[in-house]
């Protein structure tokens, strides 16, 4: 099996969807906020994932501005495979489906079936170093 967990990012909260492998879905999808209790209920849901499938799941999102920040620094702090989009990369995959519909589930699912189809490079942590030039 190959977990993972697509995470449309929004402002304060997020909707994400769990997959076990490819067009195997664990459950319904759920929404968090970016706070720590949350995010340690998503940790938790996550081990029991890892615990039913054998295997750590990978995390996918979009970059959105600022927004995904705490998600992303919680994902490297717990150490998970995380992928992080161009958000023109994401909507791209989106237009290959027939019908225009655009909800916070359907975007987390659609994020989950792309990290299948296609092969992303994880995402590597910057160096404070680099980070203090964009300053």
């Amino acid at each position: 099996m190959n977990p993972v967990v697509g995470i449309d990012v929004a402002k304060g909260e997020s909707q994400a969807q769990i997959f076990l492998d490819r067009n195997k879905l664990y459950g319904k999808g759920f929404r968090f906020s970016h706070t720590i209790t949350d995010l340690e209920w998503l940790h938790g849901r996550l081990k029991e994932v890892e615990k039913d499938s054998g295997c750590r799941p990978a995390i996918i999102l979009e970059a959105t501005g600022h927004y995904h920040l705490p998600i992303v620094e919680w994902a490297e702090e717990k150490n998970y495979d995380l992928y992080i989009l161009n958000p023109l990369l994401a909507q791209r995959a989106k237009k290959t489906h027939l019908r225009k519909v655009k909800t916070d589930k359907l975007d987390a699912v659609h994020l989950g079936e792309l990290y299948y189809k296609e092969e992303f490079e994880p995402y590597q942590k910057q160096e404070t170093h680099w980070l203090h030039l964009r300053l």
